[in-house]
């Protein structure tokens, strides 16, 4: 009975441990995401409904927040202040906050293209005006 124990574990596939498993959970962490281009396109932010309200939560802390609001959820993951929301408390992946912060990123930079875009216009209106006159 002991040779067939024997002989049944060395055919037996190797399953690995417990710690196999987590090196490999940590190795795909650190693989970079595909981008998206919205907030709600991360399988980490979901729209709810509480009360007959669309909220939104986010699926690392189970936080839940009322409204839509996109920038909010992107700056609570992005652990960063401003927006009048609270930073998200989870351990969040490297990768996975390199996206977030990233999406933050060119979010301030296009607000700052767009506002040059906006003072550039407003200041050839008035180099115009001030030539015809």
């Amino acid at each position: 009975a002991a040779s067939s124990a024997a002989s049944a574990s060395s055919t037996s596939p190797s399953v690995p441990s417990i710690v196999d498993l987590s090196a490999a959970a940590a190795s795909d962490n650190d693989e970079p995401l595909d981008a998206i281009a919205s907030i709600w396109e991360d399988e980490y932010i979901e729209e709810v409904v509480v009360k007959d309200k669309r909220c939104w939560k986010c699926l690392w802390c189970n936080k839940v927040c009322s409204g839509m609001n996109a920038t909010k959820a992107l700056y609570h993951v992005a652990k960063m202040h401003g927006q009048n929301v609270k930073k998200c408390k989870a351990k969040i992946s490297e990768n996975y906050a390199q996206r977030y912060t990233g999406m933050v990123n060119a979010s301030k930079s296009k607000g700052e293209a767009r506002k040059r875009a906006v003072d550039s216009i407003a200041e050839d209106i008035a180099s115009r005006q001030e030539e015809a006159v």
